[in-house]
């Protein structure tokens, strides 16, 4: 098991394409905003627009590239990756979180990210306070990680990266990763375990 572990830290996570991920589009000139989000995110009411999240070009104030999505409290925004979950796949989402001021960014934010299904089953979620963060600055929140075992219902599920604004003032996001890594391997003591028996049944013939 010791074995097991240790190979599966070091196994190669492939990333997930996730559209719109520093939310460039739409293109907006300094100090532009726009409802549309762009890219495939959609918003709590089903809509791409004109609801409680926008894109903004606020000069230094992004993660990657030069636009970042602000988000109203109580509202979020999802975007289907194209992905299904699989089998024996760790997910790992990265977000940068933004803290634009004390007006906006206010004490005891909730900064939300975690995954969805494509038959709306919400699988946890991380939360940050923003607040943390230097202002008019983005940091990396801490990862959302979650497993999916061998024989899980979410198999060949969509992944769907959700974001939302749960607590007081707004949520900004910027910088969206997702990862994908298995975390179940062919065993790989097999061969140690047999050498080991070889090796007592010598000590035993001498």
């Amino acid at each position: 098991m010791l074995f097991r572990s240790a190979l599966a830290t070091f196994a190669q996570a492939a990333s997930i394409a996730v559209s719109n991920a520093s939310f460039e589009d739409p293109n907006l000139a300094e100090g532009g905003w726009a409802n549309a989000l762009g890219g495939d995110w959609i918003e709590s009411d089903g809509s791409t627009g004109a609801g409680g999240s926008f894109i903004e070009h606020i000069p230094g104030f992004s993660a990657d590239g030069n636009q970042h999505v602000g988000i109203a409290s109580a509202w979020g925004i999802g975007v289907d990756t194209g992905a299904v979950f699989a089998a024996d796949t760790r997910y790992s989402l990265l977000i940068a979180a933004g803290n634009r001021n004390a007006s906006f960014t206010v004490a005891g934010n909730v900064t939300q990210y975690g995954l969805v299904d494509g038959l709306g089953g919400i699988h946890g979620s991380s939360s940050f306070d923003a607040s943390a963060v230097a202002e008019g600055g983005f940091a990396d929140a801490p990862a959302f990680v979650f497993d999916v075992a061998a024989g899980s219902a979410l198999i060949g599920q969509p992944v769907i990266v959700g974001l939302s604004s749960a607590g007081p003032g707004r949520a900004h996001f910027d910088n969206i990763r997702l990862d994908a890594s298995p975390i179940s391997i062919p065993e790989p003591v097999t061969g140690l375990l047999a050498g080991l028996a070889g090796l007592m049944l010598l000590r035993r013939k001498r």
